[in-house]
């Protein structure tokens, strides 16, 4: 699989199986032999960064020590945003920024994420835990534009 051209929208370890479950925006399912964050650093290396420096960045930049998202492309703006703490959650799922539509409340501390083509999913946040990740997300590329315009000029 090319994760550069068919990208998953989510990436969730499974800690039983010891393998990490996938999903693709054509619905298909894949598993993979490694945790998320060596498929986030596999694509951050392939696009010449690394996921280490990557999320150096998004801490610093957002002042942030926990569910640092990671910008995987900035050409692009591929981004993934845990939707849990990862080193509180061996399980925590990782959605990519770019395909959510929308989110909704799903009863107590659980929300809907409505993802492009009709793919919803339900995942164990508050609405107001999975908008604080959307916003990091967006204040993060706002955050780098800002940056380019003020070192290269009207980028």
């Amino acid at each position: 699989m090319n994760l550069l051209t068919e990208r998953y929208i989510t990436m969730r370890y499974d800690p039983e199986k010891k393998k990490t479950v996938c999903l693709r925006k054509d619905r298909i399912m894949v598993e993979e032999d490694r945790k998320p964050a060596d498929i986030l650093d596999d694509l951050c290396r392939r696009l010449g960064s690394g996921l280490k420096g990557r999320t150096d960045s998004a801490a610093s930049l957002l002042n942030i020590v926990k569910k640092i998202p990671v910008l995987v492309s900035e050409d692009i703006g591929l981004i993934y945003f845990p939707v849990t703490s990862p080193a509180n959650d061996p399980e925590c799922l990782w959605i990519c920024y770019n395909e959510v539509v929308d989110i909704y409340s799903y009863g107590n501390d659980r929300t809907e994420v409505v993802l492009c083509g009709g793919i919803d999913i339900i995942v164990n946040a508050s609405r107001r835990s999975v908008r604080m990740q959307l916003k990091r997300c967006e204040e993060y590329i706002r955050k780098l534009n800002d940056n380019k315009r003020e070192f290269f000029g009207g980028v």
